[in-house]
């Protein structure tokens, strides 16, 4: 078990990843303290808490001692983006259980959540900068529920973001390669492949490379034997 000391003088975790004692610190009275043990899955979960020094299912014991309390609003305004990332860590912990059962649009909203946590933030250029970097694997974990759902605009719409803030990513561009492959865009998706495995070499890609190779080759082939193929239909009415 895992021991904390939480001294809470302004209360304003609803919402974050303590949200679970916001009843417990609600029946307090300040100078009061009290001793609470949670198991893993209702705190940091499987991923943990290395700002904390928290391993990754550790069940957790928090000794809380109230000095004041004030309840506040629990909007991202007023919440700091050290606060804001925690809350995405639980929602990213909740989504990741929901793609396990795959249960695809669950899980997208869970992630989604937490890109609109960030949304009209007043933060400067560095900070933005740390924002994005940091919300790169919540743009990936929406692009596969969109996979998933079949849903392949918009999965590519998210891998672009991702590539927008780190074009050597990888993953991004696998999954790219999947939806334009699933769409039939087999020249984008061998490209994207490629782009993959130049990032994160892969036998499995590599046999998708050569796979779109000879898709290729077969749809050229078709077209040279019949160049004007497709190109015009039968509008003859027939005479009964």
């Amino acid at each position: 078990i895992i021991s904390f000391l939480f001294t809470i003088t302004v209360y304003n975790i609803v919402g974050s990843i303590l949200e679970f004692i916001s009843d417990l610190v609600k029946q307090m009275v300040p100078g009061q303290q009290i001793v609470v043990s949670t198991k893993c899955n209702r705190v940091y979960g499987s991923m943990g808490c290395p700002t904390h020094g928290v391993p990754p299912n550790a069940d957790i014991e928090f000794t809380i001692t109230l000095v004041s309390y004030e309840e506040c609003s629990t909007t991202p305004d007023n919440m700091t983006i050290f606060e804001l990332k925690e809350q995405g860590l639980l929602l990213k912990e909740r989504g990741s259980e929901y793609v396990q059962k795959k249960q695809f649009d669950l899980a997208r909203s869970e992630y989604m959540q937490t890109v609109q946590l960030f949304e009209n933030l007043n933060t400067n250029e560095e900070e933005d900068l740390d924002i994005q970097l940091y919300l790169v694997p919540f743009y990936q974990n929406i692009a596969l529920c969109e996979l998933q759902l079949e849903n392949y605009s918009s999965c590519l719409n998210y891998c672009s973001t991702v590539l927008d803030i780190d074009p050597t990513n990888g993953k991004a561009h696998y999954r790219m390669a999947l939806a334009y492959e699933k769409s039939q865009l087999y020249k984008e998706a061998k490209w994207h492949y490629t782009e993959s495995n130049k990032y994160m070499e892969s036998k499995g890609t590599q046999k998708k490379i050569a796979r779109m190779s000879i898709i290729l080759k077969e749809i050229s082939n078709r077209k040279s034997k019949n160049p004007y193929a497709g190109m015009f239909r039968d509008t003859t009415k027939r005479i009964s």
